[in-house]
């Protein structure tokens, strides 16, 4: 399979596809879970002739295995949703055991990490990024709530946690998980919104 990203305005230069990201995941999930395979190197760039533009396009690309087998929306049944929430159980419990470096979800791709070097910055990261402030000007909270909201997200600063992979999609999302035809587990898809 043929994946193409076009280039978002303003990207730096380097490594600026979230394919990148995908790719580390799947080779570091691929050791435990079952994933699509990807070639080695599977993520690359190319720019492609534009019929209306007078410049070329960049694309990101990446490769992935062809499987034969079916998202798990489709046909899971009585006894059988049962026995596969606990196989997903199980890989969520193994993918969230793979270490990596740093937090957050924003990966590093020259580094072959994750931006946040420290639990504390991933926390100031997380408290900028979902702008309290704003949320109280748009009344969807207090500013009481604001506050104590803040004040527990500095608390948690005092924690000390070892950084490890999460999927963050396919827990809620099982066209992610692709199924065999005996309603088994045979792939984990879309590692672009993983985090650590």
């Amino acid at each position: 399979i043929l994946r193409l990203q076009p280039r978002p305005p303003g990207a730096a230069a380097g490594k600026w596809s979230a394919y990148h990201k995908e790719e580390w995941a799947l080779r570091r999930a691929a050791e435990i879970v079952p994933v699509a395979a990807v070639p080695d190197p599977s993520v690359g760039y190319i720019s492609l002739p534009q019929p209306i533009a007078a410049e070329p396009q960049a694309f990101a690309f990446m490769i992935q295995r062809r499987l034969k087998a079916f998202p798990a929306t489709e046909g899971l049944e009585g006894a059988q949703r049962g026995v596969f929430l606990g196989e997903l159980g199980k890989i969520a419990r193994a993918i969230q055991a793979i270490p990596c470096l740093g937090f957050g979800p924003d990966f590093d791709a020259e580094r072959a990490r994750f931006s946040c070097s420290s639990w504390s910055e991933f926390l100031d990261c997380e408290i900028e990024r979902q702008n309290l402030p704003r949320l109280v000007q748009r009344r969807l909270l207090t500013p009481r709530v604001c506050a104590a909201a803040y004040e527990r997200l500095q608390s948690l600063k005092q924690l000390a946690f070892a950084s490890a992979l999460a999927h963050r999609d396919f827990i809620t999302n099982w066209s992610n998980i692709l199924l065999d035809a005996r309603g088994g587990i045979r792939a984990v898809l879309d590692w672009e919104f993983a985090f650590a």
